[in-house]
């Protein structure tokens, strides 16, 4: 497992020939918390034209998609959200995009222009982060070693730190990339250093 996706949740808002658009990008596991999602945001904008959306979920290996024009002509705002989310290569997120008409119609080409720009914008307004196989470590260690363990592998690039008890020795809990896990423990097990826990997670790390 190695994908693309958000974290926080993303939104955008544009003003287009006096029809508001508001676009909201959200992290999902399953395509029922997608479907959950876009439940509550045309629930709480009920009175909008229109509530597209478009989601693709990475499911034990297969890909599910979908995507609605809810109402709009044809082809004309589901499919350009859904191209948005394949332009930035993202898995396990959905876009909802809400219109409230303002009277000027935008023509097919205009609506898809703006519902991809606007899911776009709502992607660009959050951070994307790379999910991978990965491990959560516990052990303990002398403070020199902790110091040389710095010194050969590096924060936020080979480990990240969950947590840290300095006592008479340094009990350390990491998490690792999958990638790096091996050369991490090649090491531990080189000064005798014994895990005291171990637990595949999903490592999360942030690109932009």
């Amino acid at each position: 497992m190695d994908y693309l996706s958000i974290k926080e949740s993303g939104k955008a808002k544009q003003n287009v020939k006096r029809s508001i658009f508001i676009g909201n990008s959200f992290y999902i596991e399953s395509e029922e918390k997608a479907k959950g999602y876009i439940k509550e945001i045309s629930e709480e904008n009920k009175n909008a034209t229109h509530n597209c959306w478009a989601y693709r979920v990475l499911s034990n290996n297969n890909v599910i998609s979908n995507y609605s024009d809810a109402g709009e002509p044809h082809g004309s705002a589901g499919k350009p959200i859904f191209s948005s989310i394949e332009k930035m290569n993202l898995h396990n997120v959905v876009i909802i995009v809400t219109r409230y008409f303002g009277g000027v119609k935008l023509g097919v080409r205009g609506l898809i222009d703006v519902y991809k720009n606007t899911a776009l914008e709502s992607i660009s307004n959050t951070y994307i982060y790379n999910y991978s196989d990965g491990s959560k470590v516990t052990f303990e260690l002398s403070y020199k070693y902790w110091d040389e363990f710095n010194r050969l592998f590096k924060e936020k690039i080979d480990f990240s730190v969950n947590n840290l008890d300095f006592l008479t020795n340094i009990t350390a809990t990491l998490s690792l990339k999958k990638k790096n896990r091996e050369k991490i423990l090649s090491y531990l097990n080189g000064k005798k250093i014994n895990l005291l826990k171990e637990e595949k997670i999903t490592f999360i790390g942030r690109i932009k």
